[in-house]
């Protein structure tokens, strides 16, 4: 990969002609769209690449000079093909997978300021009259790309949302945008900046009294008259929306040393919506980290797997085995893991989550002491490891793989309180 040219090669350089220019563009997107290309298959555990062979982010692999490589070519594609809009979403991934936080969330307030939709866009001949004659104030942020169904699923795949799909998926890839900014600058310790950004968030969508504390019941019942008035499709997003921005609010609360106000905002998620499980998810990580309850962390997230299965995606399920194996739960992770397994059956990224989240539990069991109840977690762990090497099969063996793992798990449980030794099983 070659270096960035010098400040005088470029002060020398003859000025690029309108064809030069247009090349420039296109092979900056070209190269922008490869880039993308490759860290989302890296995220989904389908990338073939040496570099990405390991599952790990782009900063965490890449040795000084190539991470300098990688910045010098992603600010020559920022620089070619700053104005096309369409490429900001791969400008912020890779600032992101290089740890640029501060550049990302430049990219990311710029986009908010010109208001540009950051969905790509499709060909122009897709977009019709009546979609120009429309009025800019009520469809300013609607789709008008001609395949709102390919965009709905897109959005939903990468936000890794639960049916029903936004609709107006243009406003989607706005509130998205918005909350990533205000999580960035929570991420830098800048309170207030996220704070004013959520705020602006919860006024354009209308959904402000979901994150007020006081006058909780005379919001719902707002909310609730309100909702009824619009058509399925509108009171649907509306419903996606209200529940990203209170996850975001409770986040922001937790953050702030309020985990008893990041509580009572996670209640108003109503169970059943698609926001549910992330908000489950989030309310563990309250109990767990700002209130060190652990009982009450794993009560949530089994609430979470028996109630909330429609609404539960491949990644939810994913964390939340992780999180219960760190709460040394392996019976619930077998579950955990067998719900993110059934939902996306061929993500290696799951295998690989699991086998680190083992392999750190293994560690501390181990160095801790060599007490019975710690030998038998152990076991557990292995076990679970053993029954989720066939992720690569089917997912009916899978099924059968974690069966078969609860089955020896509560043998070995039985044959310990018998007083049978099981040395022989940890050594299997």
């Amino acid at each position: 990969m070659a270096a960035a040219p010098s400040a005088a090669a470029r002060a020398t350089a003859p000025a690029p002609t309108a064809a030069a220019a247009a090349a420039a563009a296109r092979a900056a997107a070209a190269s922008s769209s490869l880039l993308l290309q490759c860290v989302l298959q890296q995220q989904n555990g389908e990338c073939c690449c040496s570099m990405h062979a390991a599952s790990k982010p782009i900063a965490a692999v890449a040795a000084a000079a190539e991470q300098q490589l990688l910045r010098q070519l992603l600010q020559q594609v920022i620089e070619i093909s700053l104005t096309l809009l369409q490429h900001i979403p791969a400008h912020y991934d890779l600032q992101v997978q290089l740890n640029c936080i501060e550049e990302a969330v430049d990219t990311l307030e710029a986009a908010m300021a010109d208001g540009c939709c950051l969905a790509a866009p499709r060909s122009s001949s897709s977009s019709s009259s009546s979609d120009s004659s429309s009025s800019s104030s009520s469809s300013s942020r609607r789709c008008s790309c001609g395949e709102k169904l390919a965009r709905s699923q897109r959005v939903g795949r990468r936000l890794q949302a639960v049916a029903p799909l936004p609709l107006q998926c243009t406003a989607a890839d706005r509130l998205e945008a918005l909350l990533l900014l205000q999580q960035q600058h929570r991420r830098l310790q800048q309170t207030e900046k996220a704070k004013d950004i959520l705020l602006a968030a919860a006024e354009e969508f209308q959904c402000t009294e979901c994150i007020t504390i006081n006058d909780s019941s005379s919001s719902s019942s707002s909310s609730s008259s309100n909702s009824s008035s619009n058509s399925s499709s509108s009171r649907s997003f509306s419903d996606w929306a209200r529940g990203k921005i209170i996850v975001a609010a409770a986040a922001h609360a937790a953050d702030t040393g309020d985990p008893h106000a990041a509580l009572l905002l996670l209640r108003r998620v109503p169970v059943g919506s698609c926001c549910s499980a992330a908000a489950a998810m989030a309310a563990a990580e309250v109990y767990r980290q700002q209130l060190q309850d652990p009982a009450a962390a794993v009560r949530s997230l089994r609430r979470l797997l028996l109630q909330q299965q429609q609404q539960l995606s491949s990644s939810t399920a994913a964390k939340a085995g992780e999180l219960l194996l760190l709460l040394h739960r392996p019976r619930d992770a077998v579950n955990a893991f067998k719900a993110a397994a059934a939902a996306a059956p061929h993500n290696k990224q799951i295998k690989h989550k699991l086998s680190e989240t083992l392999r750190r539990c293994c560690c501390c069991s181990s160095s801790t002491g060599g007490c019975s109840k710690q030998k038998k977690q152990k076991i557990y762990y292995l076990l679970l490891l053993r029954s989720f090497n066939a992720l690569n099969a089917s997912p009916s063996a899978t099924a059968a793989a974690a069966a078969a793992a609860a089955a020896t798990a509560a043998a070995a449980a039985a044959a310990e309180a018998a007083g049978a030794s099981v040395t022989g099983l940890e050594g299997r």
